[in-house]
């Protein structure tokens, strides 16, 4: 089954990894935008995973896992207003997980998030 990905990064010293494999479709979007942002994203195992990632500002992290035989689907938006982003992500197991994030941090510290759904 097809793989696709988009990935779009303008800014400087920003990383990008993107790893999809296994049965079934694999969708990726991103656009990053600012300087200094790293994203490591994984798609894995047979069920038809979505991923929709839009980093704005400096200095946001966005670590993401699909994986198993559900479909799963993840839609990550972040806006540094005034301080850096970090989420991490794991959608996991045999029934679907869904999950819509936006998060506009302004905390000069950062801001975090952390979501773990499904069973391994």
């Amino acid at each position: 089954s097809g793989h696709f990905a988009y990935i779009d990064i303008t800014g400087n010293n920003n990383q990008a990894s993107l790893k999809q494999s296994g049965n079934n479709e694999k969708t990726f979007f991103g656009v990053v935008g600012g300087a200094s942002n790293v994203f490591d994203v994984t798609q894995t195992g047979t069920g038809s995973h979505y991923f929709d990632i839009s980093l704005t500002g400096n200095s946001n992290n966005v670590t993401g896992l699909q994986k198993d035989s559900a479909s799963h689907k993840a839609t990550v938006n972040l806006i540094n207003m005034g301080g850096a982003n970090t989420v991490t992500l794991t959608q996991q197991g045999s029934t679907v997980q869904s999950i819509n994030i936006t998060q506009a941090c302004a905390n000069l510290s950062g801001c975090s998030v952390t979501v773990t759904q499904g069973n391994p």
